[in-house]
């Protein structure tokens, strides 16, 4: 029997791609930031590593890894031995990504806090973004979420910042903005900014999830080093 671990993606585009392999139907559990699939390499001679490199090519390398691995524990752990602090400023996903790092025993020694900035008064009065950018730029926008990571940091005077902001539904959307659209920006120490934006499917409290789970990526990116985000990539599948 193997195991291998899938971020993001759903069961059943996982199960879709054993059925097309004409592979047995794997077993799954789910977890709050993944999912652990176990099944049977068949008799045709590959062996599990071949098979996750199957999957690679047809899913982005982030959502995927061999064994059960809990990412986020190992992401706050490698965090705790570097010695690096992390500060969120939330708005669409309320508290989401703050919830992840401190179901981890022991975050209090990374996390040093955050804040959910729901409305724009939030986000003017608790981060002081400037009303003139929520006017010009709006509040899903990539102006508005820089602002919001950056001034975490300074206030925590942490080593990370991530500032989220997006449109979860089902409401709310427009041509420019679809409902799904989510604004992501992790700033860190040297001036270094990464923002991103991106467009998840589904409900809305997937949204929420997955926007939660995708700025830990992204910060999980830059920690380890051991891969790198294809965001138009990856856009195809979340």
């Amino acid at each position: 029997m193997s195991e291998f671990t899938s971020i993001l993606l759903t069961p059943q585009e996982i199960v879709e791609f054993f059925k097309e392999k004409g592979l047995p139907k794997p077993q799954y559990r789910i977890y709050t930031d993944r999912t652990v699939f176990t099944w049977e390499v068949n008799s045709e001679g590959m062996n599990s590593a071949e098979w996750i490199s199957e999957l690679h090519r047809k899913f982005p390398r982030v959502l995927l890894r061999t064994g059960n691995v809990p990412w986020v524990a190992n992401l706050v752990n490698q965090l705790i031995d570097r010695k690096e602090t992390i500060s969120t400023a939330e708005s669409c996903t309320g508290g989401l990504i703050g919830s992840l790092i401190t179901e981890i025993s022991g975050s209090s020694k990374t996390y040093w806090g955050g804040v959910i900035t729901y409305s724009n008064e939030a986000k003017v009065q608790l981060l002081g973004v400037p009303e003139r950018v929520l006017l010009e730029k709006g509040a899903v926008s990539k102006e508005t979420v820089t602002f919001m990571a950056q001034r975490m940091r300074e206030m925590g005077n942490t080593h990370w910042g991530i500032g989220v902001s997006g449109i979860a539904g089902p409401t709310g959307g427009s041509i420019e903005k679809p409902v799904g659209t989510v604004y992501i920006a992790l700033a860190g120490t040297n001036g270094y900014l990464r923002v991103e934006r991106f467009l998840f499917k589904g409900a809305r409290q997937e949204i929420r999830i997955k926007a939660a789970l995708l700025s830990l990526l992204l910060l999980e990116s830059c920690v380890c080093q051991e891969f790198d985000i294809d965001i138009e990539r990856l856009n195809a599948y979340i």
